[in-house]
C-alpha cells in the first residue's frame, strides 16, 4: 500500500531520531580531528605571541618543539582530505534530509536528461538499477525485465549484493543474472500499480517461490535483511519489468515518494525504448520471412567484420538462392511462391545458430554470415542444408521439390576485406552452381 502523509511524518521523525542517536563513524572521526586541530591552533597561537614573529614560530631554537608542529600540519592535511571525501561522496536521499525537496527535484531532472541521452547500446535496466541504488543507499537492488514470449521476469542486474553473489552462485549452481521467474497473476496486478509494496514473505515471495525457501532465509540472514519491497515498471497497459529493493537492518526508511516518481519516469522511458526497438526491427527485418532484410544484414555484418578483424577470428559467408521460384509462381501462383520463400527462410533459421546472421536479401536470394564456424568447413554447411532439403522433399503431400544453389566464401582476418567483396565472391560460386542445375522440376500430382 502507498504510504499516507502520517506515515511519511512518522518515518521522518524516526530517521531524525536515528541520526541524532547514533552518529556515523566518519562524523565522530571528523569531530575528534576538529577538536585536535583547535587545540593545536591554540598552541601555535600561544607560541606566536611568545616569539613575536612568524619565522621563529616555524623554526624555534629548541628542535624538540618542531615535531609537534609538523605533526599538527600533517594532521591538518589529513583533516582536509577526509572532510573533502565525506563532503563529495554521493548520499542517498532519505525523507527528512535537509533540503531534500530540492535534492529530489535535482535528482529527477538529472535522470530525465540521462534517459533522453541514453545510448541505444546501453542496458537501460542496468541504468535504472543504478539510479534506484542511489536512492536506497546500503541495500540491494535487483532490476528485472519482462520477457513477453516466456511471460516471465528476467533478472538483468543485481547491485549492492557484494559477496552474497558468490553465496548465491554456490547455492544455485549458476549466476542469478539471467534467471527467469514465470509471472503470476498476482504479480502482474502488482506491477501495473507502479507503487512500492512490501513483500510480506520476504525474498521467497519476491521470487514467486522459485528459489528454495531455506536458501532465501539463509541469504536474508547473511545480508542482514530488514525488508523486501517490489515496484513495477508499467505504462499504458504494457508491462516492462520490476525492481526488488532489499533494505538492511539499521537503515533509514526509504524515500517512497521519490522512488515511485523515478519508477514512473523509468516506465515512460522503457515504453519509448520498446517502441524505438520495434521501429528499428521493422526497418531491419524482412516482413515475409522474419529474417533480417538487406539493410539489417549489412548493418550487423559490418559490426561483426570489425570484431573479426580485432579478434583475428575467421567467418564464413553463404550466398543461397532458391531455385525455380519463377516456375513455382507460374505454375502454382505467387501465393505458393511466397510459401516457398517462407519455407526456405525457416530451413535457413533452423540450420544456423542465433549468433549467426541469416537474412533475405530480396526475391529468392538469402545470405548467412557464420560468425564463429569453428571446425566447420564450407562443405559441412552445404551438406547440412542439402540434407534438410532432402528430408523435406521426401515427405508426402509436397506439391514440388525445393532446391537451393549455394556459394560459400571464407573470411580470413589476415587478408581483410569488405562485406561487399565477400558477397560478390560468394555470389559467383552460387551462380556457377545454378548454371549447372538441370531444367525445371516436374510438379507432383
Amino acid at each position: 500500500m502507498r504510504h499516507v502523509p502520517e506515515e511519511n511524518e512518522k518515518g521522518r521523525m524516526e530517521s531524525e531520531r536515528r541520526i541524532s542517536g547514533q552518529l556515523p563513524d566518519p562524523v565522530v572521526r571528523v569531530g575528534l580531528l576538529l577538536t585536535l586541530v583547535y587545540w593545536i591552533a591554540q598552541s601555535l597561537y600561544d607560541t606566536l605571541v611568545h616569539h613575536g614573529f612568524f619565522l621563529d614560530m616555524l623554526l624555534p631554537e629548541d628542535p624538540a618543539i618542531l615535531h609537534p608542529r609538523l605533526f599538527a600540519f600533517l594532521t591538518l592535511l589529513v583533516l582536509i582530505h577526509f572532510t573533502n571525501r565525506i563532503a563529495t561522496r554521493p548520499r542517498p536521499i532519505f525523507p527528512g534530509s535537509e533540503h531534500h525537496a530540492q535534492e529530489e527535484v535535482a535528482f529527477l531532472s538529472k535522470t530525465a536528461m540521462e534517459f533522453i541521452d541514453l545510448p541505444l547500446d546501453e542496458d537501460i535496466y542496468r541504468y535504472i538499477g543504478d539510479r534506484i541504488k542511489d536512492l536506497v543507499g546500503d541495500g540491494v537492488v535487483i532490476a528485472n525485465s519482462f520477457d513477453e514470449d516466456a511471460d516471465a521476469l528476467r533478472v538483468r542486474s543485481i547491485l549492492g549484493a557484494g559477496s552474497l553473489i558468490e553465496a548465491a552462485v554456490r547455492a544455485l549452481g549458476r549466476h542469478p543474472v539471467g534467471l527467469t521467474f514465470p509471472l503470476t497473476e498476482e504479480a502482474r496486478r502488482g506491477i501495473t500499480k507502479g507503487i512500492l509494496e512490501k513483500a510480506e514473505g520476504g525474498l521467497y515471495e519476491a521470487c514467486f517461490g522459485k528459489i528454495n525457501k531455506d536458501l532465501c532465509h539463509r541469504l536474508e540472514y547473511l545480508a542482514g535483511v530488514d525488508e523486501v519491497y517490489g515496484v513495477g515498471f508499467a505504462r499504458k497497459g504494457g508491462i516492462f519489468g520490476d525492481a526488488l529493493i532489499i533494505t538492511r537492518k539499521g537503515n533509514p526508511p526509504l524515500n517512497r515518494g521519490l522512488i515511485e516518481a523515478f519508477v514512473n519516469q523509468a516506465s515512460v522511458a522503457l515504453h519509448r525504448h520498446k517502441a524505438e526497438d520495434e521501429l528499428r526491427g521493422l526497418s531491419l527485418v524482412d516482413e515475409l520471412t522474419g529474417l533480417y532484410n538487406r539493410r539489417g544484414f549489412l548493418t550487423l555484418a559490418e559490426q561483426q567484420l570489425k570484431i573479426a578483424n580485432r579478434m583475428e577470428r575467421t567467418m564464413l559467408l553463404l550466398s543461397v538462392d532458391l531455385d525455380y521460384l519463377k516456375w513455382i509462381n507460374d505454375t502454382f501462383g505467387h501465393q505458393e511462391g511466397d510459401k516457398a520463400i517462407n519455407e526456405v527462410g525457416r530451413i535457413m533459421k533452423r540450420n544456423f545458430r542465433d549468433s549467426d546472421i541469416v537474412a533475405r536479401m530480396g526475391g529468392d536470394e538469402f545470405v548467412v554470415l557464420v560468425v564463429e564456424p569453428g571446425d566447420g568447413t564450407p562443405e559441412m554447411f552445404i551438406t547440412r542444408l542439402q540434407n534438410t532439403l532432402d528430408a523435406r522433399n521426401a515427405c508426402d503431400g509436397m506439391l514440388y521439390p525445393l532446391s537451393m544453389s549455394i556459394g560459400v566464401e571464407p573470411y580470413d582476418p589476415k587478408h581483410p576485406g569488405t562485406i561487399d567483396e565477400l558477397l560478390q565472391r560468394a555470389d559467383l560460386q552460387m551462380y556457377e552452381q545454378k548454371r549447372n542445375r538441370k531444367k525445371s522440376p516436374k510438379a507432383r500430382v
